[in-house]
């Protein structure tokens, strides 16, 4: 809707948007102490610049603001420092900090984020002056569903997930996080720190500039109506010719004649799993010969193999960005067949 101009109804989008992010928040939050708990939650280490990861992050977080002053201070040396991480989750991991902060700040004061190189580690300061925390609630904000007591006209909501998770994922990482605090009325500071680890090859290397317009014929696959149609508006409004299919038979159909560059296929098919669907493309006489990437709600790292045994090229866990979905479908739709 955004994209399309559509000002008409600009006011209800932003309170859809508001409220969206809001829900989603909570079932994220929900799930992941789900997998924390369980010990589920996989992460994918690789060298990460953490400059990079908290630009990102405060560039990201400042719409949100509102009148709250915002500054990111990157020390002697963080500008080439890498640590060892998943960038999704160390991402997550400043986001829930700054939000946390923005939640107990008030309007007309600052929030700070300050790195340091110290002693092999990166630290990271997020800091505010906000409404402080107690003595005797500091030791217990990193509790699963803790929340300070709050007055019945400053209720903050949330579900006391977001310090739980920062703990575990920083500690997943073989990092640590504390907190300090003055006190209430004084603010807070909440500490991050992370071992550094070697940057890798070729780390100073210009990244390649990126397609500006979209190439190549796109099919996808998914039951589901709504999610199936947005994806393609997306695709095509990015320049690509794209076919839409709801069953696994209109895709072996629209395979035939539509001869796609790359087909995305969602898991939980009508009557034939996407897995099926990729053997029954893939097996002699070979009916698809392009690429085939899996859009499913199902994430987890046996899910991840089993659509490499199906023969899928990629793996995307729904729900996906818009730019992580467009990245990925530049990198395969212009090759076409093998």
């Amino acid at each position: 809707m955004a994209i399309k101009g559509d000002r008409t109804t600009e006011q209800e989008r932003h309170i859809i948007e508001r409220q969206l992010v809001h829900v989603t928040r909570l079932v994220d939050d929900l799930l992941d102490i789900s997998r924390i708990t369980g010990k589920r939650l996989t992460i994918h280490k690789q060298p990460v610049r953490i400059a990079q990861v908290l630009t990102q992050v405060v560039e990201t977080i400042r719409p949100s603001l509102h009148d709250r002053e915002l500054s990111l201070v990157l020390g002697e040396g963080t500008q080439g420092a890498w640590v060892s991480g998943d960038e999704v989750r160390l991402v997550q991991v400043f986001n829930n900090l700054l939000v946390n902060a923005i939640k107990f700040t008030p309007s007309g004061r600052s929030i700070r984020v300050e790195a340091a190189v110290l002693e092999g580690s990166v630290q990271v300061d997020v800091s505010d002056r906000g409404i402080g925390i107690s003595g005797e609630e500091i030791d217990r904000i990193f509790e699963l569903f803790y929340q300070a007591p709050q007055s019945s006209d400053r209720a903050q909501g949330g579900l006391g997930l977001g310090l739980p998770i920062v703990r575990s994922l920083v500690e997943m990482h073989g990092g640590t996080v504390s907190a300090a605090s003055d006190g209430p009325g004084y603010g807070a500071c909440l500490t991050v720190r992370l071992p550094l680890c070697e940057p890798p090859a070729g780390a100073d290397a210009a990244p390649p500039a990126p397609d500006a317009h979209g190439e190549g014929r796109v099919l996808v696959v998914d039951d589901n109506e709504d999610a199936a149609d947005t994806c393609a508006t997306l695709l095509e409004m990015s320049g690509y010719t794209v076919r839409v299919a709801y069953t696994p038979q209109a895709a072996i159909e629209a395979v035939a004649g539509f001869r796609p560059d790359l087909a995305i296929l969602d898991i939980g098919l009508p009557g034939m799993s996407g897995y099926e669907l990729a053997g029954l493309l893939k097996a002699p006489p070979t009916l698809y010969s392009g690429y085939l990437v899996a859009l499913t709600g199902y994430g987890q790292a046996t899910d991840r193999a089993a659509s490499r045994a199906a023969g899928f090229d990629a793996h995307l866990t729904k729900p996906v960005s818009p730019s992580e979905l467009l990245d990925l479908v530049a990198k395969y739709a212009k090759g076409g067949s093998r």
